[in-house]
């Protein structure tokens, strides 16, 4: 990444840190090296980043973590319309980064353990539910065709 103290202040700035619970910010919580390392990894990704942080120009950290937060939103709103596909996958791969690590989950009141696959114990749905989601479904009856 070309200014990797940017990326941290931009990643706070999407996940910002909960002081009253002790959650780190994005930034604070080290996902700038999980981007790093999946766009290192991937071509397509390196050119989408690239480009994307070319809008960034050479904002510093400090000047970009000295603008009010409504700044800060309104510079990463200009971001996400006029790079919309690299915003996507920032926001992606900020949302992976972030709730991926298990000290993030403990500290939401989750699980420690991975997503996949041994992760979270899920309930089943009650018969009622199921039968609620599925009953468009099965009065629409039989759409295909036997062969």
């Amino acid at each position: 990444m070309r200014n990797r103290a940017c990326l941290d202040a931009v990643l706070d700035t999407l996940i910002p840190p909960n002081t009253e619970r002790a959650i780190p910010g994005a930034g604070e919580a080290n996902v700038a090296e999980f981007i790093e390392q999946h766009v290192a990894a991937d071509a397509t990704l390196c050119k989408l980043f690239d480009d994307g942080f070319a809008y960034l120009g050479d904002m510093s950290a400090d000047r970009f973590e000295l603008l009010p937060e409504e700044l800060q939103i309104t510079y990463l709103q200009g971001l996400e319309k006029s790079k919309p596909d690299f915003f996507a996958e920032l926001i992606r791969l900020t949302y992976m980064g972030y709730y991926s690590r298990p000290e993030i989950r403990r500290l939401l009141g989750l699980s420690g353990k991975p997503v996949h696959p041994a992760g979270y114990d899920v309930a089943l749905e009650p018969p009622e539910l199921l039968s609620e989601l599925t009953a468009p479904v099965r009065a629409r009856g039989e759409v295909y065709r036997d062969v």
